[in-house]
């Protein structure tokens, strides 16, 4: 900056001078572009200048050209052959014209997949557990949405004891941070158990749950029943003491039933042992009698002592406050056994 004289002579020895006056620009424009950016492949992607340079000539990776005017950004659609340098040059106006130019380089991420995600079929009471496997292999946001779940961020979805009102459509949004976002959807069913009730009628026994498979057990001699595949079940051993149950497969979802007793009379316990326990099953509180006086023992499936009592002749005597499970009653007099089913 300052004064310039320019002194010109002709061939004759004359000479002419002209001076001029250069002021240098009140603030010397620097150029305003990030480094570097991420962004995702065949995405919209904007590149951001100063506010303060009015026009911009750009040169794109792939050799064409672009420009921009007032500081507005770059816009561009991202595809492989615009991935690298981007160079602007900067035309700034103040009382003249000055020219800056920089580079920002825009480097590709790939989309994020999300795989084994796929759509789920459960039992009722069952858990619902969704891992997914991501690619490329990095650090993402989560965020799942579906029935009953709202904005959860969670790498996995685990969801505990699902019935009917879990099952629906969910979604999984996925965002690598730099601007990809991907989206995977799945279905979840659930379907129900089945129901676990066995009523008599007359000789035979029959399962509430229709429209099943059926396999009947002895629980006393705890094996199948061969061939007792119906929803009825007609005992073919006569001794009071046997128990049955029956595994109920409802569209895949499988339960049993527990141990059922048709023994509802006492005085044909009183003909078969001597002595009667009911109601069998009972729901935690039954009686026993006897008529002569003896000890009694109660003792679980695990060969454990759980309780002994004195019984009195010609006397209902109560036992209450067992836990649910199958008990074995001996009668130390008689030498004879019952067992009883406690249900919750």
């Amino acid at each position: 900056a300052g004064y310039y004289t320019a002194i010109v002579t002709d061939i004759n020895g004359c000479e002419s001078k002209l001076s001029v006056n250069i002021n240098s620009s009140s603030s010397s424009p620097k150029p305003y572009l990030t480094d570097s950016i991420y962004a995702c492949l065949n995405t919209n992607v904007s590149i951001p200048v100063n506010n303060n340079y009015n026009d911009a000539n750009w040169n794109l990776p792939d050799g064409s050209t672009s420009s921009t005017i007032g500081g507005f950004p770059l816009n561009i659609f991202l595809t492989s052959s615009l991935v690298g340098d981007y160079i602007a040059r900067f035309k700034y106006s103040a009382g003249g014209y000055c020219f800056t130019k920089d580079t920002i380089t825009v480097y590709s991420t790939q989309f994020p997949t999300a795989s084994s995600v796929s759509d789920k079929v459960l039992c009722e009471g069952s858990n619902l557990t969704v891992t997914p496997v991501y690619s490329p292999a990095q650090s993402y946001t989560h965020t799942w949405n579906g029935p009953l779940t709202n904005n959860l961020n969670s790498n996995t979805l685990n969801i505990s004891n699902v019935h009917a009102g879990h099952s629906g459509v969910y979604t999984l949004t996925i965002n690598d941070g730099n601007g990809c976002t991907a989206t995977k959807t799945f279905n979840v069913s659930v379907k129900p158990m089945p129901l676990t009730t066995i009523v008599p009628n007359g000789n035979e026994l029959i399962a509430v749950q229709s429209g099943a498979t059926y396999q009947w057990i002895d629980c006393t001699l705890n094996q199948n029943i061969s061939g007792a595949t119906n929803q009825t079940y007609i005992p073919v051993d006569t001794a009071l003491h046997h128990q049955h149950a029956v595994i109920i497969n409802l569209n895949g979802c499988i339960d049993t039933t527990n141990c059922f007793v048709n023994m509802t009379s006492v005085e044909e316990q009183f003909a078969t042992f001597g002595w009667a326990v009911y109601p069998n099953p009972s729901q935690g509180e039954f009686f026993i009698q006897t008529p002569n006086d003896g000890i009694f023992d109660i003792i679980d499936m695990n060969g454990k002592l759980v309780h002994s009592f004195m019984a009195y002749a010609g006397q209902s005597h109560q036992v209450t406050n067992l836990p649910a499970g199958v008990y074995v009653i001996f009668n130390r007099e008689k030498k004879s056994h019952q067992r009883i089913v406690i249900s919750e």
